[in-house]
C-alpha cells in the first residue's frame, strides 16, 4: 500500500478504503470462548463487501480485561498472540487493518493510564509532553512493529494486511489550545513509526477539529476549536500519510446541512494539502431509515470526491461500528448482520 498524492495504490491499482470500525477484536480473540466471534464478525465484514477494518492495538493497565500492556513497557504474550490471530484471520479474508496505538479516552486505558504510570505526569494531557509517557509509547509502537506473527511467521512491519498505523484514537490536548503540544507529539511519533516501519502508512486518528485561529472553518460546537488540534496543521508533516476526520452529528449537534458542510470542508482541505483523507469514523443514532439516509449522503460525498479525476480528495470511509450479533449496542451506533437494508446499502457502495 502506498500513498499516491491524494490517493492510495496497491501496485498499479487505486485502493479506496471502504470498511468499518470493530475496536474490540483483540480483546475478544484473547478469550478462547469468544475467539470464534472474531471469525464471525470478520466474515460479516466480507459479506458486507468491506475491505478494511479499523481496530485497537492497545489495551493498557492491569485493571483492563485482557490487557495488552498491563504495566508500562510490559506486554502480555497471550494478548499479543490474540492480536496475531486478528491480523492472520483478516489477511486470510483479504481484509486490511488500520491499527490504532493509544486512546485519548479512558476506555482500554488510554493516555490517562500512561500518565498514571509516570512519576512526573500530573494529569492525562501530560501524556503528550511527559518524557516517561513518550518513552513508553515509543516502546509500545516498537513492540508491535517488530513483532513476528506467531501464526504467519511474518514481521508486522512486512505484513501487507496492515494498511496503516494510527498514532491514536481521537487525540486531543485541551490543556494547550495553541495546538503546539499535540503537533509536536504527532511529528515526533509519526517520525518514530516511519523510522521503525517505512513499509506502512501512518495516520493520526484525529476527529478533524479546526484550530480556533483557523479563519472561516466550521467547528460544530465552537468550543471544539480549543481542543489543541487543527486538521490542516496536524496533517502537514511528511511523515503522516492519512488525513483523518470523524462525523458524529448526534454528539456535535449538527443538522443535515451542517454535517454536509463539515464533510465538504475536510475533503476540500485534503485536496488543498494533496493527501488522502479517510472519514475514519461516522455514525448515526435513531431509526434505521434515518441512519441509512445519512449514510447514503455521506458516502455519496466521499465517493464523488474519491473518483474526481481532477483532484481526488478522499481515500474512503469507515462506519462506526460493526458489532457481532452477541455484542450489545451500548452506544446505539451498532450495525449488525441482521440489518438487511443497511447491508444492501453498503453492498451498493462496494460496486461503486
Amino acid at each position: 500500500m502506498t500513498r499516491d498524492g491524494a490517493g492510495l495504490r496497491v501496485g498499479d491499482r487505486p485502493y479506496r478504503v471502504f470498511g468499518c470500525n470493530t475496536y474490540y477484536l483483540m480483546a475478544w480473540a484473547a478469550d478462547p470462548n469468544l475467539r470464534r466471534h472474531v471469525d464471525e464478525v470478520l466474515d460479516t465484514a466480507v459479506q458486507f463487501g468491506l475491505n478494511t477494518v479499523r481496530t485497537w492495538a492497545f489495551n493498557d493497565g492491569e485493571d483492563q480485561w485482557n490487557a495488552l500492556q498491563p504495566r508500562p513497557g510490559e506486554h502480555d504474550e497471550r494478548v499479543l498472540e490474540a492480536l496475531d490471530y486478528v491480523v492472520w484471520q483478516a489477511g486470510r479474508r483479504g481484509l486490511r487493518l488500520i491499527l490504532a496505538l493509544v486512546n485519548h479516552w479512558d476506555d482500554y486505558g488510554g493516555r490517562r493510564r500512561y500518565a498514571a504510570w509516570s512519576s512526573t505526569a500530573k494529569r492525562a494531557d501530560d501524556f503528550y509532553r511527559d518524557a516517561a509517557c513518550r518513552r513508553c509509547y515509543r516502546h509500545h509502537a516498537r513492540t508491535l512493529v517488530e513483532r513476528t506473527n506467531s501464526y504467519t511467521g511474518r514481521v508486522y512491519r512486512d505484513d501487507p494486511t496492515i494498511l496503516a498505523w494510527e498514532l491514536g484514537n481521537e487525540p486531543r490536548c485541551a490543556r494547550d489550545p495553541s495546538g503546539l503540544t499535540l503537533q509536536y507529539w504527532l511529528e515526533e511519533m509519526s517520525a518514530h513509526l516511519k523510522e521503525l516501519d517505512p513499509n506502512h502508512l501512518v495516520g493520526t486518528g484525529l476527529e478533524g477539529f479546526w484550530g480556533k485561529w483557523r479563519e472561516g472553518r466550521y467547528n460544530p460546537p465552537r468550543w471544539l476549536g480549543g481542543q489543541g488540534s487543527d486538521f490542516l496543521w496536524n496533517h502537514q508533516p511528511d511523515t503522516i500519510d492519512l488525513m483523518s476526520f470523524h462525523v458524529y452529528p448526534d454528539h456535535w449537534h449538527m443538522d443535515e446541512k451542517a454535517t454536509m458542510r463539515w464533510i465538504r470542508e475536510h475533503l476540500d482541505a485534503a485536496a488543498e494539502l494533496g493527501k488522502p483523507a479517510v472519514m475514519g469514523e461516522f455514525g448515526k443514532r435513531g431509526p434505521r431509515a434515518l441512519r441509512e439516509r445519512c449514510f447514503r449522503k455521506w458516502l455519496d460525498a466521499t465517493t464523488s470526491a474519491a473518483t474526481d479525476t481532477e483532484h481526488p480528495a478522499a481515500a474512503g470511509a469507515l462506519f462506526w461500528a460493526l458489532y457481532h450479533d452477541d455484542y450489545p449496542d451500548y452506544d446505539r451506533f451498532g450495525v449488525y448482520r441482521r440489518h438487511e437494508s443497511t447491508v444492501d446499502l453498503l453492498r451498493s457502495y462496494t460496486a461503486r
